[in-house]
C-alpha cells in the first residue's frame, strides 16, 4: 500500500466568498498511476469541501492510499478549484520501494 499526499498552496484556491477572505470553497482531484510502459495501475478521484480544509496553515492537502507493487509509477494529477473553476494538471514520479529498502533506511 502507498500512501499519497497531495498539496495545495492555500493561495492557489479562490476563496468562496467576495471578501477575499473567505476560506476556499473546495477542490476535486483526479489521479492517475501509470507504469513506464504507460499501463495504468491506478486511478483515484476525490473532493474537499471548504469547511473541510484547513484555515490555519498555508496549505490544504488530501490523501489517499493505493495498492501498489514495489516499482517506479508515473502520478499525473488533474485539479478543479471548485471556487474558480480553473483547472491545472501536475506530473511527477514515484517510487514504490520493497520492504527490504526501508527497513534498511532505519
Amino acid at each position: 500500500m502507498a500512501k499519497l499526499v497531495i498539496i495545495i498552496p492555500s493561495d492557489q484556491l479562490q476563496p468562496s466568498g467576495t471578501d477575499g477572505e473567505s476560506i476556499a470553497a473546495g477542490f476535486k482531484i483526479f489521479g492517475r498511476l501509470s507504469k513506464p510502459s504507460g499501463r495504468v495501475a491506478s486511478t483515484f478521484e476525490f473532493s474537499e469541501a471548504g469547511d473541510a480544509l484547513r484555515t490555519d496553515a498555508a496549505f490544504a492537502s488530501g490523501q489517499i492510499t493505493v495498492p501498489l507493487e514495489p516499482g517506479l509509477y508515473r502520478l499525473v494529477l488533474i485539479v478543479k478549484d471548485i471556487g474558480s473553476g480553473r483547472t491545472g494538471t501536475e506530473g511527477t514520479s514515484v517510487k514504490v520501494a520493497i520492504f527490504e529498502e526501508l527497513a534498511a533506511n532505519q
